[in-house]
This record gives structure tokens, C-alpha cells and sequence, in this order.
């Protein structure tokens, strides 16, 4: 299994509500994939721009940070393991700024252990992906989350 669903995750039915004005003229789904290693950045990129989301990739926490601000994602793919802080530090400042009100964080790791999913659920992410992301899977998931955050265009697209 390559995607552990959160038993915990808010963030979706919070914001179907909280949509901005952009947001509602914009019905596609926007994931920041944040992944130091080049070519698994570019396969989670290529994966999700098959299914017509829009993704933005950033190499470190730090650009993560700013690329949340800026981008403004409905989700975050967060890898682990990143060279300037850890995965679960990024999460961490995300919620401590009050920036995750609508915003999925998917934790990845290269483990597929119980501890690591614990741990990434208790530190706030909603779901858990084990490299390498199975693309079945992870699709299922991606439908459902549009699907939770009241995007039925991008639900639409993902499911075409």
C-alpha cells in the first residue's frame, strides 16, 4: 500500500465554504509537490499534470513555506526528508502561522512503516504516501479530495 488515509483529516470539509473569489473562478486543483530528489519531483509533477492539476515543485522546507503562501495549494505532497529542515518541521510552521485551514498535507517517505505513518498523522498531515507512489492509488485519492473540497470540474477532470 502506498496510501495511508489520516483517520484525523479536516482540512477538505473546512473548505468548501472558505473558497476566495479566485479560488471559485479557478476549478483546478492545485498541489505544491515539495520533494528534493529531482526525478521523483518530476514523476509526482508529470502524474498529476496528466490529470490536469495544477502543481508547482519546490526543493526544499523553506520554498515550501513561501510556495504555500504564494500559491496558495488545496494540497501539499511533503516529503520527509528534506535537506534544510524535516518534512514535519514545514507542517509544523504551517499550522503554527494559521496558513492550513484549507490545505491537505500528504507526508512521503521512502518507509513503509507503521511508526512513519503514526508519526506523520500525528504531526498533522492527513494522508501518508510511500515512494514509489503507487499512480493507481493515488489517483483514487486525488478524485476524492477534489471531490471533498467542492471542486467538481477538477473532480470531472481527474476522473476522465
Amino acid at each position: 500500500m502506498t496510501l495511508a488515509w489520516s483517520t484525523q483529516s479536516r482540512a477538505a470539509g473546512q473548505c468548501r465554504d472558505r473558497q476566495s473569489d479566485d479560488q471559485q473562478r479557478d476549478d483546478t486543483l492545485r498541489v505544491l509537490v515539495v520533494e528534493d530528489h529531482a526525478e521523483d519531483a518530476q514523476a509526482l509533477r508529470a502524474m498529476l499534470e496528466r490529470w490536469k492539476c495544477n502543481v508547482q515543485v519546490c526543493r526544499s522546507g523553506s520554498q515550501a513555506l513561501g510556495g504555500i503562501a504564494e500559491f496558495l495549494p488545496h494540497i501539499a505532497v511533503i516529503s520527509l526528508d528534506l535537506p534544510d529542515m524535516r518534512g514535519c518541521d514545514v507542517a509544523h510552521r504551517v499550522y503554527a502561522s494559521g496558513g492550513s485551514h484549507c490545505l491537505l498535507l500528504i507526508s512521503l517517505s521512502m518507509r513503509d512503516q507503521e511508526s512513519e505513518r503514526r508519526r506523520a498523522n500525528a504531526l498533522g498531515f492527513d494522508f501518508h504516501l510511500i515512494k514509489p507512489v503507487d499512480a493507481d492509488e493515488f489517483h483514487r485519492a486525488m478524485t476524492q479530495m477534489a471531490h471533498d473540497y467542492g471542486l467538481p470540474l477538477a473532480a470531472a477532470m481527474l476522473a476522465e
